[in-house]
């Protein structure tokens, strides 16, 4: 990082009118988490049954590892040809 970037980074939330400890009560706030808040966290914002996994790679090598975390219904779609 050189110097114009370190001086962007802590001009930033200055003129966005963020209070003068910005980064350093962010970081105590990263800090504080826990495995359980972020789980917490998680569980109101996402729906699991609501998500749809895209997952590429070669079938062959996969299809039984993605099978055994069951996701849902796997579904095969068409690819290039090469």
């Amino acid at each position: 990082m050189n110097v114009s970037q370190l001086a962007t980074l802590y001009a930033e939330p200055l003129t966005l009118g963020m209070p003068d400890d910005y980064w350093a009560s962010r970081t105590r706030a990263i800090q504080a988490l826990t495995p359980q808040r972020i789980g917490e966290a998680a569980a109101k914002l996402y729906a699991p049954q609501s998500l749809t996994w895209l997952v590429i790679g070669d079938l062959r090598r996969i299809e039984q590892s993605i099978r055994k975390l069951s996701l849902g219904a796997v579904e095969r779609l068409p690819c290039c040809s090469r």
